[in-house]
């Protein structure tokens, strides 16, 4: 994502961009990427572009504590914040049961990798969300994880 685009939002400065199909934020002070919390953009080759929240530490048991105290303490002001309904993946999107990690995200662009004539008004589109959704999370994830 082009730092002129962000206007002033600097959440991922710093985060190195390459050729995967995310970029990865995280969270506080956890070094590890596969063992954190951490907000992701997503794009795909199919027509899809997103935001996430990625819980992904090593022990299954807390991603899962730390999703439903979100849902359940924490959903009405987050979705407000953001204006806009989330997806709430307590196994991720494909809801495989023994995923470890779990997933609440928003679609922002029905245009993907192969769309690269959209790929300024997504990327917006994207930085845009990610504001908001990043805005959105930041206390109550710090009020969840403050404790685990």
């Amino acid at each position: 994502m082009a730092k002129s685009k962000g206007k002033g939002f600097l959440l991922f400065e710093g985060v190195k961009p390459s050729k995967d199909r995310y970029l990865f934020k995280i969270i506080g002070e956890e070094e590890d990427f596969l063992h954190s919390i951490g907000y992701e953009y997503v794009i795909l080759l199919n027509p899809e572009a997103r935001v996430q929240l990625k819980i992904s530490y090593k022990d299954r048991d807390k991603n899962k504590r730390i999703f439903k105290n979100l849902e359940n303490n924490h959903k009405k002001e987050i979705e407000k914040e953001f204006k806009n309904e989330l997806k709430w993946s307590p196994n991720g999107l494909r809801e495989r049961p023994d995923c470890i990690y779990s997933l609440i995200s928003s679609v922002v662009a029905d245009k993907g990798l192969r769309d690269k004539d959209y790929w300024d008004c997504t990327q917006q589109k994207m930085i845009d969300a990610m504001k908001r959704f990043s805005e959105a999370f930041d206390k109550p994830v710090d009020k969840v994880t403050e404790n685990e």
